[in-house]
């Protein structure tokens, strides 16, 4: 079987760490047959949970959620392992559908990140993780350049598009205004 995806840490002071990656299902043949996928499944479950990790937040839209993972329901797979699940789904190469909802998620991932670690995923761990873990940042403080760089110091897969920087700009703006 395939090495599981790379699961990097992005250190958060204060606060517990905020890991990021891709699907469990990355690299998997889709020919796998069920048992090889809940196989992997308890294999990469157990591997999360090493690192004390017991929220995940899934940026997955349902399209992705049912074609990526192999006919698996990963949230419900992952709730019925105990496993906390925060669903905030974006489509591949987009962004968030409103700002404030943007924030809504950090909220709640911050307050989860008080509890223990949060993982944050989507299909190959790349651009909408990345833009999460950077809009974290500029929600702490951070301008979007520094985020951004300090994401892609953590987590080389990070990939930004030019649509989620300019999401992550008017995020950044939005706080401003929000906090003046």
């Amino acid at each position: 079987m395939p090495a599981f995806p790379r699961i990097d840490c992005l250190e958060i002071e204060g606060s517990s760490s905020l890991y990021l990656g891709a699907h469990p299902f990355e690299g998997l043949e889709e020919a796998a047959d069920a048992n090889q996928k809940c196989e992997r499944l308890e294999e990469y479950i157990t591997l999360v949970r090493s690192f004390s990790i017991e929220t995940f937040v899934v940026l997955l839209p349902e399209t992705e959620l049912q074609t990526a993972n192999h006919g698996c329901n990963l949230l419900y797979q992952y709730r019925n392992r105990g496993l906390s699940v925060v669903y905030f789904p974006i489509e591949n190469f987009g962004v968030p559908d409103a700002i404030d909802k943007f924030d809504e998620l950090l909220k709640t991932i911050a307050e989860r990140l008080k509890q223990a670690p949060v993982l944050v995923h989507c299909l190959s761990g790349c651009g909408r993780t990345g833009m999460v873990a950077s809009g974290f940042l500029i929600r702490l403080g951070s301008n979007v350049e520094d985020a951004i760089a300090r994401v892609n110091r953590v987590h080389p897969k990070a990939s930004h598009t030019v649509k989620q920087i300019l999401f992550l700009k008017e995020y950044r703006k939005w706080l401003k205004q929000r906090n003046a």
